[in-house]
């Protein structure tokens, strides 16, 4: 596991719901440390079960205060509207519940270089001033900000997937607010 799968799994608890679970390697991970009743999943792709369901992350078919977790890998920067998952995260979570998510740094110095975040699929890119204005304003209260190199487990399907060592070099020596991949752990407030 990279330090941002442990950081995600060391914070979650309880009912964990896993939005767009059906790409990447980190629900399977979830499942190796949570028991199988506890995980559930939403994506555009895949299947519908008591546990799973096919739906978009801006409209999630689960009744209000429903989990203690959300996690959110890599998943917000390709939604149409990342607030309406933030309100509707905000809508099933438990009192006091924790949304977990991470995602690309628009102000990544080796994007800027690599181009690697400029495609199609994300639709919205921010860096940590902007996605920690979005979170509070859907109530949401940031508890811990940390940043990650890029690794295999942030994408599988990285087209510079041959430059992750150098990433990992890179990350040890950037700014923080240059560095790769932000991780989030916010409590839902009032």
């Amino acid at each position: 596991m990279d330090g941002r799968t442990n950081f995600i799994v060391a914070h979650i608890s309880g009912k964990i719901l896993d939005v767009g679970y059906y790409c990447g390697s980190l629900h399977k991970t979830l499942k190796k440390f949570f028991p199988s009743e506890n995980i559930y999943g939403i994506d555009i792709e895949g299947k519908s079960n008591a546990h799973y369901r096919k739906a978009s992350a801006e409209k999630i078919p689960f009744e209000d205060g429903f989990f203690n977790s959300i996690v959110a890998g890599e998943t917000i920067e390709h939604l149409q509207k990342p607030e309406e998952f933030l309100r509707e995260a905000h809508r099933i979570l438990k009192p006091n519940g924790l949304l977990v998510l991470s995602t690309p740094n628009r102000n990544s110095a080796i994007n800027k270089l690599l181009k690697s975040y400029n495609t199609k699929v994300h639709l919205h890119l921010f860096n940590r001033k902007e996605l920690a204005s979005l979170l509070e304003k859907n109530g949401f209260e940031i508890e811990n900000f940390r940043m990650f190199p890029y690794t295999p487990e942030s994408c599988d399907g990285s087209r510079h997937s041959k430059l992750f060592a150098l990433r990992k070099a890179a990350h040890k020596i950037l700014p923080a607010g240059l560095q790769e991949d932000m991780a989030v752990i916010a409590r839902k407030g009032d």
